[in-house]
């Protein structure tokens, strides 16, 4: 019978120890490397570029009130060098980070500007 109660006791104690060490990990990841994305909408001109575009009139619009605008994703780390959202806007215009833009009209139910 002591030999069960061991063996179940090891069996407790690698459980609760794997679970911690998953914990702290994700832990790290999410509040010190900061390896989450991050989507941000920027202006966008649509006479010279293509844009999103969202009827702010009829439909909820976001605080930043933009009916026409260029959607980018980056990595939480690189969100917090940027003084604000304009801020990574031009970071990202200028190629200088790792954004991923999201084209629109790559999903179907995108409405976009006409170029």
């Amino acid at each position: 019978m002591k030999m069960q109660q061991l063996r179940t006791h090891i069996i407790n104690t690698l459980f609760l120890s794997g679970f911690f060490v998953a914990l702290i990990a994700s832990f790290a990841r999410y509040y010190f490397l900061k390896e989450f994305p991050v989507q941000i909408e920027v202006s966008c001109d649509p006479s010279i570029e293509l844009c999103f575009h969202r009827d702010c009139e009829t439909a909820e619009c976001p605080p930043n009130d933009l009916s026409d605008y260029r959607q980018f994703e980056l990595s939480g780390s690189e969100f917090t060098t940027c003084d604000d959202v304009d801020g990574c806007a031009d970071f990202c215009k200028s190629n200088l980070g790792a954004c991923i833009e999201t084209v629109c009209g790559d999903n179907e139910e995108d409405v976009c500007t006409n170029q």
